[in-house]
């Protein structure tokens, strides 16, 4: 969700002020110098050879650069696209502007052409500081239901957080005669051509002006259960399988597909001391390379997952080490102990995939 600051009465922009900026590309110059820092210093401890310290730094910094990407991406979005939203005198208006093409485009619906409309809750997440457990802010979304030129139903959905500027829609509303609705249900999740199915769905009482019913403003320290259509589900369910199928399974197959491969090539030249590879290896730079690349295939923090997916994913890549582990042995170049390694290593591969499992999932229940 875009970020928008009010410009004036009813008027709102997600175009940032100097200061926003300046402090923005500020935490971005900040993160950069900190991936360039841990991922050079990670460099530096493989390049010595400490495979353990150098792999532990290096996978921090490529925590830290995915970080800075998701930080970049937001900081980049209001450059852009410009967005304006109002609620003029005759309706509601839209202003879009693609800043790269110059490409504009608005749209106002006029409050003759409105039927009725629908105020539900939504929650945003809010951090509160290092160490500390943040809360949850409600906010609203106005859905105005109106009828276009052709006759067709149509949706048009404006969110906001202050319970002053609500009362403030809500007056105009009235003054034009139009029903104004509201709903307990958090519509978080739903989008504007969700509300085509989904609206007739919405339980909805008659909106009581001025004593803030939905208690927009607030904070809450457990999230409100979202709302999702029977349709609506239905559909996520259905792009998280093709999105699984499309991209999670093959990276999955080529995870086992490169273990494989490194222990019939690789993992026989490690050396091995007391039944398991030696701290001067590459083995725990392996794993968890192999950790991380098993909670994205995995997506251990979907709710929908498998209480057993984190194991079966661990044992399935230790299958294929054994695999490879085999064709060393049938060409001569399995030393010693390296099946012994393996199972060590494995248990290692369990143990943190498992925890991290379970992490998520608490998570999940302390912010819920």
């Amino acid at each position: 969700m875009v970020e928008l600051r009010e410009e004036g009465q009813l008027k709102y922009s997600n175009q940032p002020s100097r200061t926003a900026k300046a402090l923005n590309w500020g935490l971005v110059g900040l993160m950069g110098a900190l991936v360039l820092g841990f991922m050079g210093y990670g460099v530096f401890w493989l390049i010595k050879g400490d495979w353990v310290v150098g792999s532990f730094i290096t996978v921090i910094g490529l925590f830290l650069t995915g970080m800075l990407w998701l930080i970049f991406r937001i900081v980049r979005m209001p450059q852009k696209v410009l967005l304006r939203h109002e609620l003029r005198e005759e309706g509601y208006y839209t202003y879009v502007k693609q800043i790269k093409t110059g490409e504009e485009s608005e749209h106002l619906v006029p409050f003759t052409q409105m039927q009725e409309v629908l105020i539900g809750r939504t929650t945003r997440y809010q951090p509160k500081g290092e160490g500390s457990i943040g809360f949850y802010v409600i906010g609203a979304n106005i859905v105005m239901k109106w009828v276009d030129e052709e006759g067709h139903i149509q949706y048009s959905v404006f969110g906001l957080e202050n319970p002053n500027e609500l009362e403030a829609w809500v007056t105009e509303f009235r003054k034009h005669g139009i029903p104004v609705y509201g709903t307990e249900a958090n519509v978080k999740f739903v989008r504007a051509e969700n509300y085509q199915t989904a609206y007739a769905e919405l339980p909805k009482a008659e909106y009581e002006p001025g004593a803030n019913p939905l208690q927009i403003g607030s904070r809450e320290r457990r999230d409100i259960p979202a709302w999702i259509s029977p349709d609506m589900k239905a559909r996520m369910e259905a792009e998280e399988k093709r999105r699984d199928k499309r991209l999670f399974r093959p990276v999955f197959l080529g995870v086992a597909a490169i273990n494989l491969i490194l222990a019939a090539s690789w993992m026989p030249s490690w050396p091995i001391l007391d039944g398991a590879f030696a701290d001067n290896s590459a083995s725990t730079a392996v794993t968890l390379v192999n950790v991380v690349l098993l909670v994205l295939t995995g997506a251990y923090w979907r709710q929908r997952v498998r209480w057993y997916r984190s194991l079966l994913d661990s044992v399935l890549v230790i299958a294929a080490q054994f695999a490879g582990a085999g064709i060393a042995a049938l060409i001569g170049n399995a030393p010693s102990g390296l099946l012994d390694s393996i199972v060590v290593e494995g248990l290692l591969l369990v143990g943190i995939s498992v925890v991290l499992f379970v992490i998520f999932r608490l998570v999940r229940w302390i912010v819920k």
